[in-house]
């Protein structure tokens, strides 16, 4: 568990969610590798399924895990979110191809980012495991252009491993297949080895290039973001205070990964409201020292936690945040950030 985990001005304590709402492995336990035969992938469903057109357990979209007691309400919403694709049972095409050879099971192709590197390299931790030339299997019916994303793209070149994916668009019976068990299963449970391949692809990204962001103090900006995805009218007050400060005021969207990897690799501060760039964290290596400060509302993600739970850096939580705008979907739209208290609880945590 990460001693430097801290929390300014929460009324519930996210400290008692660490054992309460997920499990964090210790660093000595692997997740499992399973090596199945006769295994169909069918392009439009999200798993993969038996001759028998049975879903095989654990390899659909998200992994929810049924040993967990705390787990089955979250594993009954998603059997009804993802039925229509990955239904529990499917008719076999009567025509498909055979793959004689082994293949590594990859997931399915994730073009959100938090998503790619929280969900969608959840199964890479284990290709060092197995020949570096093994074909690497993918579903990827809603991301048809998948290792073209210019976030995904550099991961996958930098393991190695983006010649060697492929995703069918036929039918195909798998007659060996190698299943790494997700390091990341949902909300519920998180594996140490779960950033095992993100600090690799960051060695490589960063081998040959000198460090943009060493030392400085980074605010990473939402503002340039389209409205509706957590806007927030007063960002640009507090961008102005942190500004005069001396913090350099970046828009993820607009970095390469590679610099984005960088800021989490050697800046001295990076500060933000909560989102997507955090995962980001995951690259980070053994030897960054920064400290990281999340402005939030007074409930934090799960997933934020479960990510800060196997790193060793120093994080710090800011209850500043209360939530304005909601769309349809329950997804937060808009933000009030009480930029002051922000200001001052950021400058507080750094000095």
């Amino acid at each position: 568990m990460n001693p430097n985990l801290n929390f300014i001005d929460f009324d519930r304590a996210p400290k008692s969610h660490l054992n309460n709402g997920y499990v964090v492995e210790p660093t000595e336990i692997i997740p499992s590798i399973r090596i199945l035969e006769d295994v169909f992938i069918i392009p439009g469903y999200d798993a993969l399924y038996t001759v028998a057109g049975d879903r095989i357990y654990g390899t659909r979209r998200s992994f929810v895990p049924n040993d967990l007691q705390f787990a089955v309400r979250t594993l009954e919403k998603f059997n009804a979110s993802y039925a229509a694709h990955a239904p529990e049972h499917v008719d076999i095409p009567k025509n498909y191809d055979i793959r004689e050879d082994t293949t590594y099971y990859g997931g399915i192709a994730w073009t959100h980012y938090g998503h790619f590197i929280m969900d969608g390299m959840s199964r890479f931790w284990a290709l060092d495991l197995f020949p570096s030339d093994m074909p690497i299997i993918y579903t990827d019916y809603r991301a048809p252009n998948y290792i073209k994303q210019p976030y995904i793209g550099p991961v996958l070149r930098s393991l190695n491993i983006a010649e060697r994916m492929f995703s069918p668009n036929t039918p195909v019976l798998l007659k060996k297949v190698i299943v790494p068990t997700a390091s990341i299963q949902n909300v519920h449970r998180i594996f140490n080895v779960h950033s095992k391949s993100h600090v690799q692809a960051a060695q490589a990204m960063l081998a040959d290039n000198s460090p943009k962001f060493k030392g400085r103090k980074v605010y990473l900006s939402r503002s340039r973001l389209a409205p509706g995805l957590r806007h927030s009218e007063q960002e640009a007050l507090l961008e102005q205070k942190l500004s005069a400060k001396g913090f350099s005021i970046v828009y993820p969207e607009t970095l390469s990964l590679q610099k984005q990897v960088d800021i989490f690799n050697h800046a001295d501060v990076i500060a933000g409201t909560c989102g997507s760039a955090f995962h980001t964290s995951l690259f980070t290596q053994n030897h960054f020292t920064g400290k990281i400060i999340i402005l939030s509302w007074e409930k934090i993600n799960f997933r934020y936690l479960m990510v800060n739970s196997i790193k060793k850096y120093s994080i710090t939580y800011i209850n500043s945040c209360k939530i304005e705008g909601v769309h349809e979907n329950s997804r937060i739209s808009s933000l009030n950030i009480d930029y002051n208290k922000s200001y001052e609880m950021i400058m507080q945590t750094i000095t």
